[in-house]
């Protein structure tokens, strides 16, 4: 049996920047949940002064504006997660690829364990958040970045540009 090659990603460390969990007064559980998930990677990732590439994403989980007393409760939760790639392992892997769609996989799953231990307390049980699309929420992401990037350049193209107006 051949050894597994461990990742060249390595999670340094997490922080959970913010976490608000309102229960719900009117939540029926004979309902199945039903609601809306929402999930915001931040791609602005930089290095910090250790080297570590920072990578941000806030989760929201609210009730579906139909069915408001299906969702035991409204959870809005921001965190941070500090990676490292070691180079010499990565054997043509891009980095930047790495962190964007496993460092995000890696987060989220952090921050559902959050939400988790949170509502373990609460008056309604625990609320495990559903499995996100995080391919699709980074397609988003990144589609916006690229529509922006071109907005502000055609932008600027604009204002250096001289008129042929006189």
């Amino acid at each position: 049996m051949q050894k597994a090659k461990s990742s060249p990603l390595h999670l340094e460390g997490f922080v959970v920047d913010s976490l608000i969990v309102k229960t719900n007064p009117d939540y029926d559980d004979k309902l199945d949940h039903a609601g809306s998930l929402r999930v915001a990677p931040d791609l602005l990732m930089h290095k910090t002064e250790e080297g570590r590439l920072l990578l941000r994403m806030r989760v929201r989980f609210d009730a579906d504006p139909e069915r408001p007393r299906a969702l035991p409760y409204r959870v809005d939760v921001t965190g941070e997660a500090y990676f490292c790639v070691e180079p010499a392992d990565t054997e043509g892997a891009d980095g930047f690829r790495l962190v964007v769609y496993n460092g995000s996989a890696i987060l989220f799953g952090l921050l559902r364990g959050q939400v988790m231990q949170a509502t373990a307390l609460g008056s309604h049980g625990t609320l495990i958040l559903p499995v996100a699309n995080l391919v699709d929420a980074l397609r988003r992401k990144l589609s916006r970045k690229l529509k922006d990037m071109e907005t502000g350049a055609a932008g600027r193209e604009n204002q250096a540009r001289p008129t042929d107006e006189k």
